[in-house]
């Protein structure tokens, strides 16, 4: 059996994939689980994950916080803004395929956009909560 976080990125990976809007956005299909080196602005990356046990005293789960981030090298916040937009789309309330697990519930939680005095970029991030449960 899949990690059930394994299985949760995977979907989500495969749910931001098929936007064609924000792949437009995008400028192609530029998802990442780290940050690249050398790749042209905007670009999305599925960062940090954390999950806990989400277990009754009949059935198995796990609750799980995904965080990600958009950067953008642009002076305005309008991009960020555009790609968060497809990005709540794509995963807030919908029901993604995994492969061991059923996704319960899958919620937007939070953004920001904030400047990144360091890299001199544009950051914008997103919070994400979801309940899985293995597939019976």
């Amino acid at each position: 059996m899949i990690h059930p976080s394994a299985d949760l990125q995977r979907a989500v990976y495969a749910a931001l994939a098929a936007n064609a809007g924000l792949i437009s956005a995008l400028g192609g299909a530029k998802i990442y689980d780290h940050n690249p080196q050398e790749v042209a602005f905007p670009y999305v990356v599925i960062g940090r994950t954390s999950n806990l046990d989400w277990s009754t005293s009949s059935e198995d789960g796990s609750e799980h916080s995904m965080i990600i981030h958009i950067w953008s090298a642009r002076s305005d916040r309008a991009e960020i803004y555009q790609l968060q937009q497809e990005i709540r789309q794509s995963l807030h309330d919908v029901a993604l395929t995994t492969v061991d697990h059923d996704v319960v519930n899958l919620r937007h939680e939070f953004s920001e956009v904030r400047n990144d005095q360091v890299a001199g970029k544009l950051h914008g991030i997103m919070r994400f909560r979801a309940i899985l449960e293995p597939k019976v």
